[in-house]
């Protein structure tokens, strides 16, 4: 598969039945994502995509994966002191 956040190669290492699934990826390591934003995601460029998992890995619980969910949308460029350039359409 692809990685939904980079498009560099990846594989699910585990998925819930409607949950979410969790993502491998050598570029953008392990990761969760929640299925219901799989589409959302990638409608996205790829800056803004990596804006969205760098909120979720700043809103993870220590110990756990990061998880691509609503909240990681909310304002991911809160994250980041600036985020020119970067187009969520």
């Amino acid at each position: 598969m692809k990685c939904p956040v980079c498009g560099g190669d990846a594989r699910i290492i585990a998925s819930s039945e409607n949950k979410s699934v969790t993502v491998r990826c050598s570029i953008d390591g392990d990761f969760e994502i929640a299925k219901e934003h799989l589409d959302t995601l990638s409608k996205l460029n790829m800056g803004a995509r990596h804006l969205v998992l760098n909120a979720a890995i700043l809103l993870s619980v220590p110990g756990r994966l990061p998880r691509i969910s609503a909240p990681a949308f909310e304002r991911p460029s809160d994250f980041l002191s600036h985020s020119s350039g970067l187009c969520f359409e």
